[in-house]
């Protein structure tokens, strides 16, 4: 496992560099947080302005990583000079990252979140919220990594697999988006919205006939939903079937004026 100094020093030979999500150009300031399973570099309270000032808690970090400490131990040995106890310093940290996401300071919110998931390893909710704002702020591969362990800590939440299913097709990694939705389509089978992604990956996939199955089980979930008639209508136009396809463009569009 890298270091604290190592990775402050890997994020100093970053900064400035992020992936892009999709066709959305780097975040301002994005966070530079390791790859799940090496030790997180922690921040403490931003001022908005891309800098970030260590909290009281954290000023033992540079003694203590001289000593191979890891950043949980710092916290919580000073957690208990202070009287403050671990749990109250990981509601913080969450409450510091839910606010940070919810206002689109996704930089300032993977900084929060990474916070928590050093402190708290196994939970899979900080791993999965860091990961989400990891690509928020553009550092997609990042944000998979992560949200690829928070899948290995609670296999059994379809959000977890939706979003890393987001994030790989976004990347054009479709081969490796399937088996995310359709695990998404087991856990959720009443939610269109699995079924719908399944879909858009089988027709960039070009498999036709896949990408029509799952669009008409999600249209049948929602009916009247005009996004869901438009793909359909692109999946038939790209089977040749321009009649078909015509059809689900009408119904679209009477759609999309319904809602006007």
């Amino acid at each position: 496992m890298v270091s604290i100094e190592q990775a402050r020093s890997r994020k100093k030979a970053k900064h400035g560099e992020s992936a892009t999500h999709g066709n959305a150009a780097p975040a301002t300031g994005a966070a530079s947080v390791p790859a799940a399973g090496r030790s997180v570099r922690v921040n403490g309270n931003g001022n908005g302005n891309g800098k970030v000032e260590a909290p009281l808690s954290l000023k033992a970090l540079t003694v203590f990583s001289n000593l191979g400490k890891s950043l949980g131990k710092v916290v919580n040995w000073y957690a208990q000079l202070s009287e403050v106890s671990s749990e109250d310093l990981c509601l913080r940290y969450r409450s510091k990252g839910m606010e940070a996401f919810q206002k689109g300071r996704f930089s300032l919110a993977a900084e929060s979140f990474a916070t928590l998931a050093e402190l708290r390893p196994t939970d899979p909710w900080a791993t999965y919220m860091l990961g989400r704002a990891l690509g928020k702020s553009g550092d997609t591969s990042a944000a998979i990594d992560w949200l690829r362990k928070a899948v290995t800590l609670n296999p059994d939440d379809a959000e977890i697999h939706f979003q890393l299913g987001l994030f790989l097709s976004h990347e054009e990694r479709l081969k490796e988006a399937e088996p995310e939705f359709l695990e998404v389509v087991k856990l959720l089978p009443a939610e269109p919205k699995g079924h719908y992604r399944l879909g858009v990956v089988y027709d960039k996939m070009g498999e036709h006939e896949k990408a029509a199955k799952a669009l008409r089980r999600a249209l049948e979930l929602r009916p009247q939903s005009p996004k869901i008639n438009q793909r359909l209508g692109f999946v038939y136009e790209g089977k040749g079937d321009h009649a078909e396809a015509l059809k689900y463009f009408k119904k679209a569009a009477e759609l999309e004026d319904s809602i006007l």
